[in-house]
């Protein structure tokens, strides 16, 4: 619908109000989107004539077909989306696997290391440990075989002359 002179229906080119009244909304709506609109209608000649049933039978047959169509094409989108989720969580779940296998491993690798410092830093004391007590049985054994051998001036050498 177009005004008198021609133009689209607008809010402003109502002829109506200065915002668009429901019949000229319409012919807006018709304007914008046209497809929303095109309805198959049967020719107003035809409309009179009565409707044979042989006719009517015909017209029910192609509604069914285009229903079973219909039904069959979403019939397949259904059955490709499901096969699309399948794979989708088919993949995820593979994915998953992997990082808990990689975490599981890295976890295991942190352990081993730490098992392994452990290991390394009880060895080092110990063996620090073994050498303080030979220093300690080597010093013990110096004074008690040679109380004179001693450095000079310390208290022990010194209750020993005096002895």
């Amino acid at each position: 619908m177009s005004t008198k002179s021609g133009q689209l229906i607008t809010p402003s080119t109502c002829p109506h109000s200065s915002e668009l009244c429901p019949p000229c909304h319409l012919c807006h709506l018709k304007q914008r989107v046209p497809h929303l609109f095109n309805i198959r209608r049967v020719p107003h000649h035809t409309r009179t004539m009565s409707r044979t049933s042989e006719t009517l039978s015909v017209e029910v047959q192609s509604l069914k077909e285009r229903l079973a169509n219909k039904m069959q094409a979403f019939e397949v989108e259904r059955q490709l989306m499901k096969e699309r989720l399948e794979t989708e969580r088919r993949m995820m779940k593979e994915q998953l696997e992997t990082e808990r296998r990689m975490m599981k491993e890295q976890l295991e690798t942190e352990r081993r290391m730490m098992k392994e410092q452990l290991e390394t830093e009880r060895r080092i004391m110990r063996e620090q440990l073994e050498r303080e007590r030979a220093y300690l049985e080597r010093e013990r054994a110096g004074w008690q075989r040679e109380p004179r051998a001693r450095v000079h001036g310390t208290r022990a050498c010194r209750l020993a002359k005096a002895a």
